[in-house]
């Protein structure tokens, strides 16, 4: 494994806060990853394995895994609360509470994590809700 350096240039007067600043390698199963260091005015930035952005967890390898963990209590709760109120609402109005809750949330990124082996849990979930 070679380790490399990448030095970031001071330019436009930008500072960066090396509080929030972090990067992400992606990488495959197979491949090892090779140990880059991020420097700038002398100070390192951190790498991270799972990020956040844009409501999508990504971890490094993108196998979505922890993006469909994420999920799936949020899929509960709706599951639990359409189990409850099925006796008292009429088929319509059922319809538009799993549409505006459940599908609302399966469908953001849906492209993405969709072919993913992990969300077998999730479309589970989903024909148990009927």
């Amino acid at each position: 494994m070679s380790e490399s350096t990448l030095m970031i240039p001071n330019t436009n007067l930008l500072s960066i806060n090396f509080n929030k600043t972090q990067y992400i390698q992606f990488t495959t199963k197979n491949k090892a990853k090779s140990h880059i260091k991020i420097t700038y005015n002398n100070k390192e930035i951190s790498t991270i394995s799972i990020i956040k952005f844009l409501g999508i967890y990504n971890n490094d390898t993108i196998n979505w895994k922890y993006h469909i963990e994420y999920i799936l209590p949020k899929l509960s709760v709706v599951c639990y609360a359409m189990r409850i109120i099925k006796p008292y609402m009429s088929f319509e109005m059922l319809k538009i509470v799993y549409y505006s809750n459940f599908n609302s949330i399966i469908n953001y990124d849906l492209p993405f994590w969709g072919t993913s082996p992990h969300s077998k849990k999730i479309f589970r979930m989903q024909k148990n809700i009927q």
